[in-house]
């Protein structure tokens, strides 16, 4: 009986320590891919046809402002907007300093018809700079910030202020409720904002622990009425 509740203790103590170990690591899942629109399957892409605001996006600009909106791919305002890379059609800017973009994701999800909530969202990140970010917020809890310098040291093979790249982020569990672009110096351009709702890979590894425990059990049980 003795060695059947230390077996048991030791089950629980590892399901509690891979909780743990997920908690602890970063909230937000970050990858980089190939092309310039996401490869996810079910994504939905704002490519920003029309430069009116898509539902969801709001542009916090100091008005006039040439370097915060949405803009055309032959009309960026050089030198502090660059159209990202290989891009044809319209791309958005978040301005600098208090000038930023914000993006309610209850509201896209809405627009784009998403049924669940969104715990996805990729973008190509145009002419990437150390000081651009991306900061993610539940309400006005600020959740996790990425910036252009730890992107650019993701992958040596980009150069900062004329690179572009496809970035994914997976919301691995947390509540997300807004996105917010800015930056202290030049520009912040992106375009195909791309939303998804996407299996959880942290809940799955998690369940996939739990689900272990569970047959480990049941096995010792089937043993002890045999």
């Amino acid at each position: 009986m003795r060695n059947r509740n230390v077996s048991l203790l030791m089950l629980f103590l590892l399901c509690f320590l891979g909780t743990a170990v997920i908690a602890t690591a970063d909230p937000i899942g970050v990858t980089i891919s190939s092309g310039m629109t996401s490869s996810v399957t079910g994504a939905t892409t704002v490519t920003f046809v029309s430069t009116t605001n898509p539902a969801g996006f709001a542009y916090n600009c100091s008005s006039p402002s040439p370097d915060c909106g949405i803009f055309a791919a032959s009309a960026a305002a050089a030198p502090y907007t660059r159209n990202p890379t290989g891009n044809t059609g319209n791309f958005i800017a978040s301005g600098t300093g208090s000038e930023n973009i914000n993006i309610t994701l209850a509201t896209v999800q809405s627009a784009l018809g998403i049924s669940t909530p969104i715990n996805y969202f990729g973008l190509y990140w145009g002419s990437v700079d150390s000081y651009n970010t991306l900061s993610f917020y539940d309400g006005t809890k600020l959740v996790e910030a990425f910036t252009g310098a730890e992107l650019l040291g993701m992958d040596s093979s980009l150069s900062a202020g004329s690179s572009s790249v496809f970035v994914n982020f997976a919301f691995d569990g947390n509540t997300i409720t807004n996105i917010v672009f800015t930056s202290t110096q030049e520009n912040f351009e992106s375009t195909n904002e791309a939303f998804a709702e996407t299996p959880e890979p942290a809940t799955l590894a998690l369940m996939g622990i739990g689900l272990l425990g569970l047959a480990f059990l049941a096995r010792r049980r089937a043993h002890q009425v045999r």
